[in-house]
């Protein structure tokens, strides 16, 4: 029943978790260093008010859905969270692979240096970000309808709404707090976010109800996403590729938003998966004007994919 909701999630990060210390363990000999953990403490103890926060941030607009429109919207909202969340997922496991670099370069250049070495560095990794994203935004009508029955077919509009929302979180990846030893600075950041989420989604979920919180989410992150950037860059500047950025994140808005009008102004399906297959050439296109998508890249993607494979 219900309670399985719990058991699932608890057995699978308990068998992620054994099966990782395990390999560490191979890897690493089992130490205990007093002075490190200390200095650990001072950085990530700050953090943890973020994580409850964060926990009532995530769930309290779903809260307000079921108390000020309707317990269905709700779950209805709560399922397309979770698939727009997929962007999110992937964001993260994109993160693992520049971070390291990041890091690098943040902690063995000169900040102006670093900065605008991890601001070219970083460009890339968010067209392949928002690439996940789009395909999200923009095919959220065919995974509802696979994966749900009728009844569910209210979230499409919102996957793809809070799925722009999660690109945009790209950001607030970056270690510039964490680097100055402001992580203090994020719990903050998060009970802004947390305010301006409350304040803006009760009148937007009264007016339109579980589109009105998918709404108000967005333009609530994005203003906090806004505000967490601009103390980032006072900590630490990155020399960000604006005109870049904006061309990316421009392009991908307007295409879900496109997706979204003509889905509402029920434009003949064939016609939208026509449109979808160019939108998502005209990004191929743009990853190839940009330098992104070669043949070079390619070839050095396919060589670290055939290394992983032969350590593995």
């Amino acid at each position: 029943g219900v309670i399985g909701l719990i058991w699932g999630p608890l057995i699978a990060s308990a068998l992620v978790f054994v099966v990782l210390s395990i390999r560490f363990l191979r890897e690493l000999p089992l130490v205990f260093n007093k002075q490190l953990l200390k200095e650990s403490l001072k950085i990530s103890l700050p953090l943890t008010p973020r994580i409850f926060f964060g926990v009532i941030g995530n769930q309290f607009d779903k809260y307000m859905i079921g108390l000020l429109s309707s317990v269905g919207g709700a779950g209805i909202y709560n399922l397309g969270q979770k698939i727009a969340n997929i962007v999110f997922t992937f964001m993260t496991a994109v993160q693992n692979v520049f971070a390291p670099q990041v890091y690098k370069r943040m902690f063995e250049m000169d900040k102006e240096a670093g900065g605008r070495s991890i601001g070219a560095y970083l460009t890339p990794f968010i067209y392949i970000s928002i690439s996940g994203a789009l395909i999200v935004s923009l095919f959220s009508e065919e995974i509802i309808i696979l994966l749900t029955p009728k009844s569910y077919h209210d979230a499409i509009e919102i996957v793809s709404i809070l799925s722009m929302l999660f690109a945009t979180y790209f950001f607030g990846k970056q270690p510039q707090l964490i680097y100055a030893k402001k992580t203090s600075i994020t719990s903050w950041l998060t009970l802004v976010g947390i305010a301006l989420n409350i304040l803006i989604n009760i009148p937007f979920i009264y007016l339109w109800g579980m589109l009105g919180a998918a709404y108000g989410t967005l333009l609530a992150g994005l203003i906090s996403g806004s505000i967490s950037f601009v103390i980032s860059q006072r900590f630490y500047e990155i020399k960000w590729e604006y005109s870049k950025i904006i061309t990316i994140y421009l392009s991908y808005f307007v295409f879900t938003f496109i997706t979204i009008f003509l889905r509402n102004f029920h434009l003949y399906y064939e016609m939208r998966v026509l449109i979808k297959m160019v939108f998502v050439g005209a990004f191929i296109i743009l990853g190839i004007r940009l330098g992104y998508i070669s043949r070079q890249n390619f070839l050095v993607l396919k060589a670290m994919l055939r290394l992983g494979k032969n350590g593995a």
